[in-house]
């Protein structure tokens, strides 16, 4: 966040204030505390989900300070309830005189999948599907998109589509969250079709004080990068395991930032993060098995299946199949507000012709904390699923080409048999 030292302290304060059972907005965070086999100098913090959340699991937050890390996971977890109960008008297509994109024009599943028996999303009618207004980043153009796209879940009747949380972003400022958001949509597509094409992955070096504590501890770390070829943020993902009581924990982190710096520097928490996840989830479900990757249902499950089949882990073809690469070197200069960073990017990908939508999702209660929740959403980018049975295999995912057209035809398998660790 680009604040000044008093207005950090402010939100600091506000945050701590709406984690709580006394008049909070959420439940208290709680800190999780390390073990031997941790690496130091992190902190680990969740919230717990509320007894009527429908999104799963926990919100998490990992940084360097405590601060950073709890101000992270109550962020998100504010994000995940405004955008459970965020109220916003729901037409029919038969009432909106605007444009509409319906389910087909997004990147959810293909005709192939929906033609299948008993598929559970068939797509409605448009005249009968319901929509919500969303807003183009360019020049605030009002269109209308499935509205579970927009919120988490349906607002008035039991959804037609799943919701996902890719897109959903907090901050203390508007252009922040919305910059995030966008960032979010673009890691993930680099990350979906790479994993579902099974592509190799373009292997970059990871500096000593991050790689040394992890191979002391007889850990596994590599990174990659998956830019696309029209996207100036970097996208890079880490990928390893560290071992807990003889068990490797396995793990991805993923991230899209400014710069490969910055990037590299959140993928390497997130995989951290996602690591002791991993060791904690299956922990506490000892009786967890998956007869095949298809019976994974949740993102957390994801997050656990590799520690639960180390075998299996060398065997994805973005490790097996790698190569050395070695990014840009960018010229150096100032990190630019979030506005402007988000204007010279939202042009680049415009330039590639990518549309992108936004919605504003903030409560009266979160933005009192001084937080604004935005979700993004784009037509053109490919989605990240949780249910292994139902990737989303529509819209332009398939097209490996348009995103990295160095990659060799021959190399593009799809779908990927692996299930992606992105818990």
């Amino acid at each position: 966040m680009a604040l000044d030292r008093r207005r950090l302290r402010l939100v600091t304060h506000t945050l701590a204030q709406a984690s709580g059972f006394r008049h909070g907005i959420v439940s208290p965070w709680q800190e999780v505390p390390p073990t031997g086999a941790d690496l130091p100098g992190l902190h680990n913090v969740f919230v717990p989900s509320g007894p009527t959340s429908e999104e799963h699991a926990v919100a998490g937050g990992f940084g360097r300070t405590l601060a950073d890390a709890s101000c992270a996971a109550i962020a998100e977890a504010l994000e995940r309830y405004a955008a459970h109960m965020a109220r916003f008008e729901v037409r029919r297509g038969r009432d909106i005189e605007g444009p509409i994109l319906d389910a087909r024009d997004f990147s959810l599943f293909s005709d192939e999948q929906r033609a299948q028996s008993g598929f559970p999303y068939p797509y409605a009618h448009r005249e009968e599907a319901r929509y919500a207004e969303v807003f183009a980043i360019d020049d605030n153009r009002s269109q209308w998109v499935p509205e579970e796209l927009v919120g988490l879940g349906s607002r008035e009747e039991q959804p037609l589509l799943p919701s996902t949380s890719t897109g959903l972003a907090a901050a203390a400022d508007p252009m922040s969250a919305l910059l995030s958001a966008v960032e979010e949509l673009l890691e993930r597509d680099a990350l979906t079709v790479s994993w579902l094409a099974s592509l190799g992955g373009r292997e970059i070096d990871i500096p000593a004080e991050r790689r040394a504590p992890v191979i002391e501890r007889g850990g596994e770390i590599r990174a990659f990068d998956l830019t696309q070829s029209w996207n100036p943020h970097p996208v890079v993902v880490v990928m390893g395991q560290l071992p807990l009581r003889g068990t490797k924990r396995y793990s991805m982190g993923a991230a899209c930032r400014f710069n490969h710096e910055m990037a590299l520097e959140k993928a390497w928490l997130e995989w951290v993060q996602g690591v002791v996840f991993a060791g904690h989830y299956a922990r506490e479900n000892p009786r967890l098995r998956f007869e095949r990757p298809t019976d994974i249902r949740t993102f957390p499950e994801h997050g656990v299946y590799h520690t639960l089949f180390p075998d299996r882990w060398h065997h994805i073809p973005l490790l097996a199949w790698s190569r050395p690469f070695q990014p840009p070197r960018p010229v150096p200069e100032a990190l630019p507000h979030a506005s402007d960073r988000l204007d010279r990017l939202r042009r680049s990908l415009g330039e590639a012709g990518i549309r992108l939508f936004y919605r504003e999702l903030t409560l009266p209660d979160v933005r009192d904390v001084g937080l604004f929740v935005v979700r993004a959403l784009s037509p053109d980018l490919a989605l990240l699923h949780g249910d292994e049975r139902f990737p989303f295999l529509g819209g332009r995912t398939r097209d490996v080409a348009w995103r990295y057209p160095d990659v060799d035809p021959a190399e593009v398998r799809f779908v990927n048999p692996h299930p992606h660790p992105l818990g």
